[in-house]
């Protein structure tokens, strides 16, 4: 057919355009409809493939749950005024979560504290806060009795964190060790009588909240370093433009992989925000950093990738809680992460900087190096030295450390059975397999 100009319409039509602009515009103007009901597709088919597992992890939840519940039930609900709180920690945590219910902001300092003159909460403010929203949100079910409401999830605040914690371990150990490694996994930390005993009805303490945000922040950090493209990206560490030229070629490679360092980040945030022992997380990441760079140092492999990942997630989490800490003058708390982070940054960037160098002569360079700080710190600034390898009391014992009964290191037997004694030597039994395999592993992520 031709149209008025005499130009051949392919459509058919008499206005002159073709069939396949048409056809165009109709797909661009269906596309967002489209690309939804293709992400909803894969979102379902996704799910389906993984039924199994997610029956399992539900049940397993519910099964963790209960057995931190069940058997706590008549020491927790007596039948008085109100549900009953072990020990003294969860007691005030309860006070700040009325405060928060009532004032819909955190207790900073609490009159109560060192009366008459008042002091500031030493609680960081995570775990309380989740606990608040949790029952304020639940108070719909509770015909908008926030009391009550709020009770019940004060109550159930340790065992619940506790069995949601039972999804990050099993993702990390999927992503280390595969399927059967994290179903056992799963089911050790959801049975394990040293977690059972922290965390059951009654004792709502921050403990299991912290612990669930540590294990989903390594998961993250893991994904992360696996999903890093590890390749030169900087030619010359000394030229400003290479620099810049590299890190940019970085961001754009590895999106995916700085996204979940941002999620790590974030998570071990959340632990910050939550333990004034963080800095345990700290020296691990300052641990792995250091092996990790040696053993790429020795094997020609550029640290770019690995430093920037570790990098954006310790400096995410830094941020995230510096605040905090400031405006409650707790900066002594804070000067062993600080300390750790600076030893981090500082790792990174000797590595980075000394590429093109061999390692038999950075190597001995760098141990000089520490050794003359660490002695300068520990003859100028002793108390400094004390919370480098105190960790601020958690990582030594100190005077002050040892008045505090829980914090005290149990005897072999108590450790033993703390993880079950079953699983406890299979442990041990695992370790000796490992160490016989690492010569063929131990390069791997």
């Amino acid at each position: 057919m031709t149209g008025p100009n005499g130009v051949r319409d392919k459509s058919g039509t008499k206005d002159g355009k073709s069939g396949r602009s048409d056809r165009r515009r109709r797909s661009a103007a269906a596309g967002p409809k489209s690309d939804t009901r293709g992400s909803i597709k894969r979102v379902k088919r996704y799910i389906w493939d993984r039924k199994y597992t997610l029956v399992f992890l539900l049940l397993l939840i519910i099964l963790s749950f209960a057995i931190r519940s069940v058997w706590y039930y008549d020491a927790a609900y007596t039948g008085g005024l109100t549900p009953v709180l072990s020990g003294n920690d969860p007691d005030y945590h309860k006070r700040t979560v009325d405060y928060f219910v009532s004032n819909h902001h955190f207790l900073t300092r609490d009159p109560l504290l060192n009366y008459p003159g008042g002091g500031p909460n030493p609680n960081p403010p995570a775990y309380s806060t989740s606990v608040a929203l949790i029952g304020m949100a639940l108070s719909p079910f509770y015909s908008g009795d926030t009391d009550a409401s709020v009770w019940f999830s004060m109550q159930i605040g340790a065992a619940l964190w506790a069995a949601l914690t039972v999804i990050p371990v099993y993702l990390f150990t999927k992503e280390m060790f595969g399927r059967r490694s994290a179903y056992l996994a799963a089911m050790f930390i959801a049975f394990m009588p040293g977690n059972v005993e922290r965390t059951p009805l009654g004792f709502s303490d921050h403990d299991a909240f912290f612990m669930f945000f540590i294990v989903t922040g390594f998961f993250f950090m893991l994904k992360s370093l696996r999903m890093t493209k590890t390749r030169v990206y900087v030619k010359d560490w000394r030229q400003p433009r290479d620099i810049s030229v590299g890190l940019t070629e970085f961001g754009r490679i590895n999106r995916l992989s700085l996204l979940y360092a941002a999620m790590a980040g974030f998570a071990l945030g959340a632990v910050a925000l939550s333990w004034k022992g963080f800095p345990y997380a700290l020296a691990i990441i300052f641990v792995y950093t250091i092996f990790h760079m040696l053993v790429n140092k020795f094997r020609r492999i550029d640290n770019t990738s690995i430093g920037i990942t570790i990098l954006t997630s310790v400096s995410i989490m830094m941020l995230v809680s510096v605040p905090y800490y400031m405006s409650m003058n707790f900066m002594n708390w804070f000067e062993a992460p600080a300390i750790l982070y600076a030893g981090i940054v500082l790792v990174i960037a000797v590595f980075l900087l000394t590429r093109d160098l061999p390692w038999l002569l950075i190597l001995p360079v760098v141990l000089l190096f520490i050794v003359v700080v660490l002695s300068v710190v520990w003859y100028v600034l002793p108390d400094v030295w004390t919370n480098i390898f105190s960790g601020a009391g958690y990582f030594i014992r100190t005077k002050l450390y040892g008045t505090i009964a829980e914090a005290q290191p149990p005897d072999f037997n108590r450790l033993v059975f703390a993880y079950g004694m079953t699983s406890f030597f299979l442990g041990m039994v695992g370790v000796v397999i490992m160490l016989k395999d690492l010569p063929k592993g131990c390069l791997l992520y």
